[in-house]
């Protein structure tokens, strides 16, 4: 993998590791269904799983900076 894979990688999964031998770097991806479309969301559970560690509950997690942070590695239609 050449240096800009690896930086890249290290951007999306959002550590400073950027190599697959020094970290996790799989990003999951969930399908969740908004209204009646079937969207695909990389790197929510991570998301989830940080949200959690910083320990928040679903009831107090800020929803406007989750989406903040899962639209950095994916697109999200204003529809």
């Amino acid at each position: 993998m050449g240096k800009l894979g690896k930086n890249l990688l290290g951007k999306l999964t959002g550590n400073n590791k950027s190599c697959c031998c020094c970290g996790p770097s799989i990003v999951s991806v969930r399908k969740i269904k908004v209204g009646n479309k079937d969207m695909e969301i990389a790197g929510l559970d991570e998301e989830f799983e940080k949200q959690n560690a910083a320990g928040k509950t679903p009831e107090n997690i800020d929803r406007e900076e989750l989406i903040r942070n899962i639209t950095k590695i994916n697109e999200i239609s204003e529809e």
